[in-house]
């Protein structure tokens, strides 16, 4: 996202977003909105990915999936996802990144859950 690589980021997003959808029984229409939705990290210009830093790695599922939390006592931040973004649209707005990893059966490298 830092480095604006449209391609790249929904090469992960595309697919996750349309199962999920039709799960959802949402039509071509609103699947469409959601995916415009995720264009606003390449289209906000004062869009600003924050550091990685001041967090944890947050184990679920009996220790077999696991995700970047931050480690904050601010309850604004607590629980929130390490990868996230700020950008000003008539007030500071912050954009938060949820993503679950798991290592697939078999193989040997963190996947992203869909």
């Amino acid at each position: 996202l830092k480095e604006k690589k449209l391609e790249e980021y929904f090469s992960y997003l595309d697919l996750r977003e349309k199962e999920t959808r039709q799960s959802l029984y949402f039509n071509k229409k609103e699947l469409q909105q959601i995916l415009d939705l995720y264009l606003d990290p390449f289209t906000i210009p004062n869009y600003q990915m924050q550091p990685l830093e001041n967090y944890k790695l947050k184990l679920y599922g009996d220790g077999r999936i696991v995700c970047l939390e931050l480690n904050s006592l601010d309850n604004d931040f607590r629980g929130e996802s390490a990868l996230w973004a700020k950008f000003d649209d008539n007030g500071e707005i912050d954009d938060f990144f949820k993503f679950y990893l798991y290592i697939p059966e078999g193989e040997d490298e963190l996947v992203m859950i869909r």
